[in-house]
């Protein structure tokens, strides 16, 4: 009878996780439907984003003539050969239209939103937290705004939650062969961000940093050269696009490295008030004061977190919230001494 019990109780729990993940697939279709309908509605019109805009469109037109350049008459040069690329095979696939570039933005940002619940479900495993994943994203005012532009932002997005998923998945690989071809994948992910815009490449270092802890944090007993051998294996494609944009793009790197030395001890350009106006900007511009709080919020607890004699279970947890918080803190950091120069 106990034996029948146990199997039956089994059964009930595995119905009701299979009626839980039908409900929350159903939740995420209505929300990608809602999401789809905001980015798409009235795309057709005729419009003008700005300058940065019209240079794109002409560029990916040149590069479907097999002109790979990154510059038209007196234009700025933009460098940036994945988004040149992904654009160019927007026209071809949807026609030389106004649209063709913003509709294929559209239709990744879907992805994005897609990818972003996916890394939701993986780390929380709780389907409310992947609908509130999926409904702040699909109503973030600076990512609907992006996906109807032509601009790089909804490209550079999805090469950056690609990063964090392969990410997880190197932390959370029990093979190191397997963890290592994550690692890479992670670090390629990060490279053609930064081809497709160039401050991309600060995701770089936080999430190394990442890479290289997680999995002390996670499992304890861990050889420093495995770690070690992952960062290595990571960092391989973000130099190779640090090696391809300084190529390219070298004697303008030199120009605007020494300008933003001089410029961060110029005494009227302060380095700490110009992080925390771009950090203020980024987190409410894209989103509201509120998500500020709730940030504010998440390190007082991160903080709480960290002493002594924390479960395994909850130091995960601690984990991921410090990945979410301090991986866009980083950015900024590092981004903002470069901010309005190069970057």
């Amino acid at each position: 009878m106990g034996g029948g019990g146990s199997a039956l109780g089994a059964g009930a729990a595995a119905r009701l996780n299979s009626s839980i993940q039908k409900l929350l697939l159903l939740a995420l279709a209505c929300i990608a439907g809602g999401a789809l309908y905001i980015r798409l509605y009235g795309l057709t019109a005729i419009s003008v984003g700005g300058n940065d805009t019209i240079l794109y469109y002409s560029l990916a037109e040149q590069w479907l003539k097999g002109n790979f350049v990154f510059r038209i008459g007196e234009s700025i040069q933009v460098f940036r050969p994945v988004l040149l690329g992904f654009n160019a095979l927007a026209l071809k696939v949807f026609g030389h239209t106004d649209y063709a570039i913003k509709l294929a933005n559209v239709l990744l940002d879907i992805v994005n939103l897609l990818l972003l619940s996916l890394l939701a479900w993986l780390v929380s495993r709780r389907p409310v937290v992947v609908v509130a994943s999926a409904i702040s994203y699909a109503c973030l005012p600076l990512a609907i705004w992006s996906a109807r532009q032509e601009l790089a932002h909804t490209s550079s997005t999805f090469f950056a939650l690609g990063a964090y998923f392969f990410i997880w998945l190197a932390t959370s690989a029990a093979r190191e062969n397997r963890r290592l071809a994550y690692a890479f994948l992670a670090g390629l992910c990060v490279g053609l961000a930064a081809l497709t815009h160039e401050d991309q490449i600060f995701l770089a270092a936080p999430l190394a940093v990442f890479l290289l802890l997680a999995r002390r944090f996670q499992h304890g007993a861990v050889t420093l050269a495995s770690d070690l051998k992952s960062v290595a294996i990571f960092s391989t494609a973000p130099f190779l696009a640090v090696v391809i944009l300084l190529l390219h793009e070298l004697p303008a790197v030199q120009s605007v490295l020494s300008g933003s030395i001089e410029s961060v001890s110029n005494s009227e350009r302060v380095y700490l008030e110009v992080f925390a106006r771009f950090l203020w900007d980024g987190i409410v511009g894209s989103a509201s004061a509120c998500l500020a709080l709730y940030l504010v919020l998440c390190i007082v607890y991160f903080c709480w977190q960290l002493q002594p004699g924390v479960r395994k279970a909850e130091l995960s947890t601690t984990l991921w919230i410090g990945f979410c918080v301090f991986t866009p803190v980083s950015f900024v950091l590092l981004s903002a001494i470069f901010f309005g120069t190069f970057f």
